[in-house]
């Protein structure tokens, strides 16, 4: 038989309660980060849009600057893999 102490005990159902928050807020917190991102793609591809680019001219300005999207890519796999 085991003899257990209600401070302790007490105290273990506190550190568990608390971890699941920081769990749940962890998630929201990805989600949040998700969210912003696609915000931001879509500013971007309503720029884009608006300033009624030519493919040649998007070609143009991709090929200048080929590593940012790539610099970004591994960034986000990254965080999302940690």
């Amino acid at each position: 038989m085991q003899i257990t102490n209600p401070k302790i005990e007490k105290q273990r159902a506190e550190i568990a309660k608390t971890k699941t928050k920081i769990a749940d807020i962890q998630v929201k917190l990805r989600e949040q980060e998700k969210h912003l991102r696609n915000l931001e793609d879509l500013e971007i591809v309503a720029q884009f849009r608006s300033e009624r680019m030519s493919d040649e001219h998007l070609e143009t300005l991709r090929s200048r600057e080929p590593n940012i999207a790539d610099t970004a890519v591994s960034e986000e796999t990254k965080k999302e893999d940690a």
